[in-house]
């Protein structure tokens, strides 16, 4: 030290703007300050466990440092320590190259410490990976795995582009719905029924409900007919069958229709009509008028 002090002090006033260590000390280069030359030994960097303390919270812009936490040179940027290139892998392939990076094994992105990942666009951040996983779009508070927030009312933020009105509907699909806090959640299939009496009514969700309006083609004799159930119209269970008729413009007597028994697939009904004869009651008979409509409601699960 003694030594090093001497040569600073008795070197001639042209260089002692600068400072050269190692070996060549007569070669300096005129652009540096401080020249360090050595074939044999390296520049050893204060190697600091807390960036808190007193002396370096506040510490001027490029300031450089060893960061033992991390294992990484940190420098002082915009008031605050940045990590620099992680010396761990080759230079030329280190970090995430704006056109893109060709990886050798699957590679990791963002924070290894309790930090979250923003994304910006126009200087503004548009998405976020909080610390915690959750991915918000739009906010800087995610409160679910996914939450889109728009800023404009009654605009979710979320398009299907190729699941159009004129899709085809998806056999056993459930229904979705949103609740109070704008959560996207399974709903019950509309619409509903309820039952029970008094005041309290009990709500049970009806997933399916089939309406058709065919011809009557009642068995001439009997009355009988049997409808069945499309294929893509599955029920496990059903609930309540409503059936109507609504006679052609030949008849003059008004048909009767009822259910006689039914299966998850098949509906058998009988459709009648009153059998007089000069005003005397005869009872009923069936129906047998193709110009007849039957209106049929199927509610299922």
């Amino acid at each position: 030290m003694v030594l090093l002090l001497f040569v600073c002090v008795w070197q001639p006033a042209a260089l002692r703007a600068q400072l050269k260590l190692g070996g060549n000390p007569a070669s300096i280069s005129k652009s540096s300050l401080l020249e360090l030359e050595s074939s044999r030994q390296g520049l050893l960097l204060p190697r600091v466990p807390d960036t808190l303390v007193t002396t370096l919270a506040a510490a001027p812009d490029g300031t450089i440092l060893y960061y033992m936490p991390l294992s990484s040179i940190l420098v002082r940027k915009g008031g605050a320590w940045r990590q620099m290139t992680d010396a761990s892998t080759p230079v030329p392939t280190t970090g995430w190259l704006l056109n893109g990076n060709t990886l050798a094994s699957t590679s990791t992105l963002g924070p290894v410490n309790n930090f979250a990942l923003p994304f910006i666009t126009n200087n503004q951040e548009r998405m976020r990976i909080a610390a915690t996983g959750e991915v918000g779009i739009g906010t800087t508070a995610p409160s679910t795995q996914l939450h889109v927030r728009t800023g404009t009312a009654n605009e979710g933020g979320l398009r299907l582009e190729n699941l159009t009105s004129a899709s085809p509907a998806t056999v056993g699909a459930g229904a979705l719905g949103v609740d109070g806090m704008g959560k996207v959640v399974r709903a019950p299939s509309s619409p509903v029924i309820y039952s029970g009496s008094g005041t309290t009514a009990v709500l049970d969700a009806v997933t399916k409900v089939w309406v058709a309006e065919v011809q009557n083609a009642a068995n001439a004799t009997t009355g009988l007919q049997t409808i069945t159930i499309p294929t893509n119209v599955i029920f496990t269970n059903i609930l309540n069958i409503q059936v109507t008729a609504k006679g052609g413009s030949s008849i003059t007597t008004t048909p009767v229709v009822s259910v006689v028994s039914n299966t998850n697939t098949a509906i058998t009904i009988r459709v009648l009509e009153s059998n007089s004869t000069l005003l005397i009651a005869e009872g009923l008979g069936a129906h047998s008028d193709v110009n007849t409509r039957i209106y049929i409601k199927v509610e299922g699960n």
